[in-house]
């Protein structure tokens, strides 16, 4: 990595695209991976730079930058602060607000987290600007306008918003777990530059109290970590209360396929495919699902577990791990044997 510099106010080129790089204690969240790989291809398309925002405390934002490399990145700004290594509503925007104002990018790109979002919709209104959210495409129309696609009416219909970048930057969200992450392409390591900004004397009107994980059985799909989708093989609301409850063991969220869906044995928020949640846990668990490609498109995860009667099901070619044998029969063996592995939840 390049020798690390450090300023007060200088800044990228106006017009570059920026995308808010989201981490937490563990590193780069996935979706952030997915910002950036837009991110890359919109800078290409719309002649620019790419830069990476990094907002933390010094360690932070350090170990995160050295993490960047390779992926298209031209150079990563680290505003650094004490007051910044937790997100903090107020802070972060008035951070972000006046680093955009000196500096104009072209657009601000974020990750769809329940934080991502809030800053967002809270920085383009201290900008004026337009927001798109839930984006799963984005790309330039010409050189000053930018399309953005968005399933929208429940996700049967995609519509594209259009924006101009001439005056002000749009600000937008991604879908976590819709676009999916590449690996590095290349060997690049970009410039970083630090900024240190002027908060010391706001007081936040909005304070984090305590962070409460999400329930996985409840949870948005697209956040969580764990899940066991279940398919034709569940069979009947036996099936799906079988699936439940093998989710609970596991600490994991139950979903499912557009078979099951159509059985009635799901919830629609509950689908998995190109039409219901594209998902990237970090284990995926296949029960009565036979793999069809628009089911397995939306599933990005490098651990796949199938359990399946059919011995010639296409969900076995993408498994790391694939169990023949009937999801009745073998769900409450496997609950019994890795529900007992994991630690009691408090209630």
């Amino acid at each position: 990595m390049s020798e690390l510099q450090d300023h007060h106010l200088r800044s990228p080129a106006g017009g570059d695209v920026w995308v808010v790089v989201d981490s937490d204690t563990k590193g780069i969240r996935a979706c952030a991976y997915e910002a950036l790989q837009e991110g890359t291809a919109l800078s290409q398309q719309l002649g620019c730079h790419l830069a990476a925002i990094l907002l933390g405390n010094r360690d932070q934002t350090q170990s995160t930058a050295k993490l960047l490399g390779g992926r298209g990145i031209t150079q990563i700004f680290c505003l650094e602060h004490p007051r910044l290594a937790s997100y903090a509503t107020q802070l972060w925007v008035t951070a972000l607000a006046v680093m955009a104002q000196e500096h104009h990018p072209s657009a601000i790109l974020l990750s769809g987290t329940p934080n991502g979002v809030d800053l967002a919709a809270r920085l383009a209104a201290r900008l004026q600007t337009a927001i798109i959210n839930g984006c799963v495409i984005v790309r330039a129309a010409s050189e000053n306008i930018i399309e953005c696609v968005v399933p929208t009416h429940q996700g049967k219909v995609y519509t594209t918003y259009t924006c101009s970048t001439t005056e002000l930057p749009v600000v937008i969200t991604f879908q976590p777990g819709a676009i999916g992450v590449q690996p590095p392409s290349g060997q690049d390591q970009p410039s970083v530059t630090i900024f240190h900004p002027a908060i010391d004397e706001i007081e936040p009107r909005v304070q984090i109290v305590e962070n409460i994980p999400g329930d996985p059985l409840r949870m948005d799909l697209r956040a969580s970590e764990r899940i066991i989708a279940g398919g034709r093989g569940l069979t009947d609301a036996s099936g799906w209360a079988l699936l439940q409850d093998t989710a609970d063991a596991l600490n994991a969220s139950p979903a499912g396929s557009r078979k099951a869906l159509d059985m009635g044995l799901l919830p629609r928020d509950r689908l998995i495919g190109l039409s219901g949640k594209s998902v990237s846990p970090k284990f995926y668990i296949a029960a009565g699902i036979s793999g069809d490609h628009y089911h397995l498109r939306a599933v990005e995860t490098k651990h796949l577990i199938a359990i399946n009667t059919d011995r010639k099901a296409p969900i076995f070619n993408h498994s790391k791990l694939g169990i023949l044998g009937n999801l009745h029969e073998i769900l409450p063996i496997l609950a019994a044997k890795l529900g007992a592995r994991q630690p009691q939840r408090e209630e």
